[in-house]
């Protein structure tokens, strides 16, 4: 299966939890890719900052560039996808 980047329709607005809605494994994801988001594993914490974290805000908090923040979010959904 092919895929391409527009088809997850990801960029540096969109919100964390827009993406959580579509791929609920993402909670996960942002877990283990930097300790920063340590909190995150509060489901209520979760809930509130899912609908404020934009991609942009993730990058600044997480250290990664938006690009890559993005490529690795992308393909985290291809695998979890296969």
């Amino acid at each position: 299966m092919s895929y391409d980047i527009k088809e997850f329709d990801i960029n540096e607005q969109t919100l964390i939890g827009d993406i959580a809605k579509k791929y609920p494994s993402i909670r996960e994801f942002l877990i283990e890719l930097s300790p920063k988001f340590e909190k995150l594993k509060n489901p209520i914490l979760f809930k509130a900052m899912s609908s404020k974290a934009t991609i942009a805000l993730v990058s600044e908090k997480s250290g990664f560039e938006v690009k890559d923040l993005i490529d690795m979010i992308t393909n985290h959904i291809k695998e979890k996808s296969i």
